[in-house]
């Protein structure tokens, strides 16, 4: 196990950022409010309700602030948007992307504030750079379901890294490291967009992270809604079935479902609500491809004592015949995080 554990592929979701900033004192209550919807789907909601453009019935802010399905509060914001601007958007789609494009400002917003402060704290810092260089080293690949992105973006801010944006396709960040350049190894990383594929770097060292979700740099490859989630969901069938039928042509690797279906994983701070369908799928799929092999690569999710009745019962309803390991490492979260970072360190 302590092997499948560093070799995993880590999935992280907003749990990743909270652990990350866990340290970092924010007084200014506006400020601490600005850092929310980054780790929040729902805080992220409340404050596109509260802008003033979109101007969400009261019934909707009661939906968002009680909780619940994010997929039924996100087209009920649609619909309403619609209502409200008939002759501005004549189609769904029209209105769902201007959104996006809204939830798009406030989480850049967001991130910015949030880098500053992990490049101001010392051991969000450190925490940061033992990550990268641990995935960099045994993984190669972070799979991202957040909005957000922080990991490219924070490199792109260190001295060690060079930041070269592809011009010819903004999908495309290469990142070198020129920490040592005498021996003149790079570490390109890759941002790639749920229908994005790109040629693997030969180089010793590699770190690509996927966006299966989307992320803000593309603000209509953000998957939200019952639509966008039903497409993903036929994009990872896709990527599976071109792996499975021909495994050793170079282009069907290049997805993040080839390169996750056959290594453990690693949960970070992930839920995974009932709705995210196109990452059960993709768990479904990983299982029955496993279940004829003699070692099984297993899915291990990090949780603690104080993990909530309802998560608890979740995972259990919905994890049987995965695979899925329940790595509990300590009391509290706090406990948890950092013994894992023991553990990989």
């Amino acid at each position: 196990m302590l092997t499948d554990l560093k070799e995993a592929i880590p999935i992280i979701g907003s749990g990743f950022n909270r652990w990350l900033c866990k340290d970092i004192q924010v007084d200014d209550q506006k400020l601490s409010e600005k850092l929310q919807p980054l780790m929040s789907w729902w805080a992220l909601l409340e404050k596109i309700c509260r802008n003033e453009i979109i101007c969400p019935s009261q019934e909707l802010i009661n939906q968002v602030k009680e909780g619940g399905s994010t997929i039924f509060a996100w087209e009920s914001l649609i619909y309403e948007v619609m209502q409200q601007n008939k002759q501005k958007y004549k189609a769904m789609n029209r209105a769902e992307v201007y959104l996006c494009r809204q939830m798009s400002a406030f989480i850049l917003e967001q991130q910015t504030e949030f880098l500053k402060h992990i490049k101001a704290n010392e051991i969000a810092l450190s925490r940061m750079k033992m990550l990268i260089d641990h995935f960099m080293k045994h993984t190669q690949n972070i799979i991202s379901l957040n909005f957000d992105t922080i990991i490219p973006t924070f490199l792109e801010l260190e001295a060690q890294y060079q930041f070269q944006k592809n011009m010819k396709d903004p999908t495309h960040y290469p990142i070198t490291n020129i920490e040592n350049k005498a021996t003149q190894k790079v570490n390109p990383l890759t941002i790639r967009t749920p229908s994005s594929y790109f040629k693997m770097s030969k180089s010793d060292r590699v770190l690509n992270i996927w966006y299966p979700h989307g992320h803000i740099s593309h603000p209509n490859s953000m998957i939200v809604g019952f639509h966008r989630y039903t497409m993903s969901a036929n994009y990872t069938y896709q990527a599976f079935s071109q792996w499975k039928s021909e495994p050793d042509l170079e282009k069907n690797q290049n997805t993040w479902v080839a390169k996750a279906i056959d290594q453990p994983l690693l949960l970070l701070g992930v839920g995974l609500s009932q709705e995210e369908v196109d990452i059960w799928e993709f768990l479904h799929l990983r299982a029955r491809n496993q279940a004829r092999l003699d070692h099984k690569r297993p899915v291990i999710r990090l949780t603690c004592d104080e993990e909530n009745a309802f998560d608890q019962a979740h995972w259990r309803s919905l994890s049987k015949g995965l695979n899925i390991y329940h790595l509990n490492l300590g009391k509290t979260w706090d406990d948890a995080w950092c013994q894992l970072f023991k553990i990989l360190n």
